[in-house]
């Protein structure tokens, strides 16, 4: 799977897991981890959340790049494009750490925060309008990508 697809497919699990209608959830913070490894990237996506209603959003991938044909210099290249992409919004934090055979990101996304017509336009959310993301439709939306979760 390319680095792009894995952007991608990130991009169409935040797509699906977005639903509007409820303003807040409970008061007790949950953590939900959901892994899957499919060689050479072994991705853990952390969801924070209060009652159905997501807080924080963090997405950790590591990336045997090498095997899967690029160079340094082109992660490299990838990891400024999301600098530039992220780099604007308090409420986005991306850090990479390039070795010379792997790459370990990790995205952070405080959804409590975030401004959702920015996320619209990122490509991260289907609509401006919804008013928050769902804990049991994220799970969802990682078990139908093969994700395990709990």
């Amino acid at each position: 799977m390319s680095l792009k697809k894995i952007i991608l497919s990130l991009t169409v699990l935040l797509a699906l897991s977005a639903c509007g209608g409820q303003d807040s959830g409970g008061d007790d913070g949950d953590r939900l981890v959901c892994t899957a490894t499919q060689d050479p990237i072994v991705q853990t996506n952390t969801v924070y959340s209060k009652g159905d209603v997501v807080t924080t959003l963090e997405y950790k991938s590591e990336t045997d790049y090498v095997s899967l044909g690029y160079d340094k210099a082109t992660i490299e290249g990838l990891v400024e494009m999301q600098e530039g992409t992220y780099g604007d919004y308090d409420f986005i934090t991306y850090v990479a750490d390039v070795s010379d055979e792997s790459l370990v990101e990790t995205t952070t996304i405080n959804v409590t925060d975030a401004d959702f017509e920015v996320l619209y336009n990122l490509g991260i959310i289907e609509s401006p309008d919804i008013t928050y993301i769902s804990v049991e439709l994220t799970r969802e939306g990682f078990e139908d990508m093969g994700f395990t979760c709990q």
